[in-house]
Formats: structure tokens, C-alpha cells, sequence
């Protein structure tokens, strides 16, 4: 599974040597001089082969150690980028406020992915905010209208939440061992979803009252939440927070 860094503003890399009882550490730093046009940073991405993709406000850009170059100029330029993966079968995808694209590499063929399965709506529709790798053979998309996935082998769509009137729009997907979602949205609320009784929890935070930012689910299971204004938030999910 492909490693998140989430950050704002530029784009630092850090990297450190060890001398002596030290540690000193020196900082590169990539923007308007190694060809990254924007230097508003939504999230780093990494693909199977190393590189560095950096989702930008206006598009996306790949690292190759050395400089960056923008990506699929005449399709993304202009996009907020949120999101990319590269999937088991190497193909990319590529998150962004008007929709899904997906580029095959076999083909070089570069489409906006329709997730409404209706010609009569808008292909670039709903906004996507997060792709998760939910196993080689599918992906899940946290998007305007709630959690779509996507079968890899044959590109099925299918709208996970559309029977729960309560979730809509879904800012992050987090899945823990038993293949349960946590999720937040656009209100900062975190709900628990049941995916095989198809049920959705809301999952009070009692007096923490925080506005949510992030949230990360660790094997030991433990969610944590990166909140606005009340810290990092630990919840064993076993025992409450």
C-alpha cells in the first residue's frame, strides 16, 4: 500500500546523518526551482517505483530525486488534486475536486472516471477527496456523495453508502481489521460503519469537541485523530477514548 505524507505550504525533504551523540539534520527544500508550479501541497504520494507525486492545488507534479514535472498538463491543469494511487495493476488515480481520472499505462489513455453511472449527470462528479487501497483486486473513494468502490478486474462501481441516508459527504476512509469503516465528513463528525449489517454509528467524542482534520487507524487497534484546536486524539476502539 502506497505511503501518505500530508502537509501545507511547501514541500520540505528532510534527511538525516548521525555524527558522534548528534543528529544534524539539513533540509532541501522543493518548489518554483525544481519545477513544482505550485507550492500549496494537498498530499505527497508515492508509486511503486519510488517517485514522488505531489497534489497541488492546481495539479499534479512527479519527483524523480531531481526536479518535478507537471503531469498530464492538458487533463489536470487547473484541477485541485487530493489524492493519488497507483494501483496492483500499475495503473493510476488521481483524486480531485471535479472528479475521478484514471490513467491506464498500457493503453496511455487518460478518462474522467464516472462513479454515477448515469449519462445524464455530470462525469466529473461527485468531488473526491481520498482513494484508499483497500486490496489489490478494489479501491475506496471518499467523495461528496459518500464511499464508492471500485472492482479492479472488471470496474464495477458500486455506492457503499447509499442506503445510509445519514452519511453523505465523506472527507476520509480509515478500515480496520475486521473490514469495518471509520470515516469523518464534512461536519467533522466521525461515524463507525458496519459494512456486512450495512450500519452506520456515530461515534460521540464526548467533551473533546474537536474539529476533525485527519484520522489514522493503527494495528493495535487504535484510532487516532489530528484535530484543530484540541490535539491529537487517541480512541481504543475497545475501551473508548
Amino acid at each position: 500500500m502506497m505511503r501518505h505524507i500530508r502537509i501545507m505550504g511547501m514541500i520540505v525533504l528532510l534527511s538525516i546523518t548521525y555524527m558522534g551523540h548528534g543528529q544534524f539534520y539539513s533540509f532541501k527544500t522543493i518548489s518554483n526551482n525544481k519545477g513544482l508550479g505550485y507550492t500549496w501541497v494537498n498530499d505527497i504520494c508515492c508509486d511503486h517505483e519510488g517517485y514522488f507525486w505531489f497534489c497541488t492545488v492546481n495539479s499534479i507534479y512527479r519527483y524523480n530525486g531531481v526536479h518535478c514535472e507537471e503531469y498530464l498538463t492538458d487533463k489536470l491543469h487547473g484541477l485541485r488534486i487530493t489524492d493519488f494511487l497507483q494501483d496492483a495493476h500499475l495503473n493510476y488515480w488521481i483524486a480531485s475536486d471535479q472528479g475521478l481520472l484514471h490513467h491506464r499505462l498500457q493503453e496511455d489513455s487518460t478518462f474522467y472516471f464516472n462513479l454515477d453511472q448515469d449519462e445524464t449527470l455530470s462525469i466529473k462528479s461527485p468531488k473526491v477527496h481520498q482513494i484508499y487501497e483497500e486490496s489489490d483486486s478494489s479501491i475506496l473513494l471518499a467523495t461528496s456523495k459518500g464511499i464508492y468502490r471500485i472492482n479492479l478486474s472488471n470496474y464495477d462501481v458500486s455506492l457503499l453508502t447509499e442506503s445510509l441516508n445519514q452519511i453523505e459527504e465523506v472527507n476520509k476512509i480509515e478500515v480496520d481489521v475486521d473490514g469495518n469503516f471509520w470515516i469523518f465528513n464534512n461536519l467533522s463528525e466521525l461515524w463507525y460503519i458496519y459494512t456486512k449489517q450495512n450500519e452506520a454509528i456515530k461515534y460521540e467524542l464526548h467533551n473533546h469537541g474537536a474539529e476533525i482534520y485527519s484520522i489514522h487507524y493503527t494495528n493495535n487497534d487504535n484510532l487516532w485523530l489530528a484535530s484543530h484546536g484540541n490535539g491529537a486524539i487517541c480512541i481504543q476502539v475497545n475501551k473508548g477514548i
